[in-house]
């Protein structure tokens, strides 16, 4: 009989010890717009594992934007989400 309670206690334990382990699922933080100031204010409200989800449109881009590893940036889709490079002035 005290078998079977040791047992049920034991496995009680390491089913609660590997749902813990488990990591948290990873979010999907919307940015403004897909200019550089709001992809970076995305970035740094994001955790390793999330998502970084630029709108449709077309959006000159200047400037640079920082991402640690572990972090996706992704588009509306492959003809609705366009960054250009931001056309700068030469230097005489």
């Amino acid at each position: 009989m005290m078998e079977k309670f040791y047992l049920g206690r034991t496995l009680c334990l390491l089913l609660f010890i590997a749902f813990n382990a488990m990591p948290a699922s990873a979010a999907v933080i919307y940015a403004r717009s897909g200019y550089a100031a709001d992809i970076q204010t995305a970035i740094n409200g994001a955790s390793i594992g999330d998502t970084i989800s630029v709108p449709a449109g077309r959006y000159s881009f200047k400037g640079t934007v920082y991402a640690p590893d572990g972090i996706y940036i992704r588009g509306a889709g492959r003809d609705s989400t366009f960054l250009a490079r931001a056309a700068t002035s030469a230097r005489p």
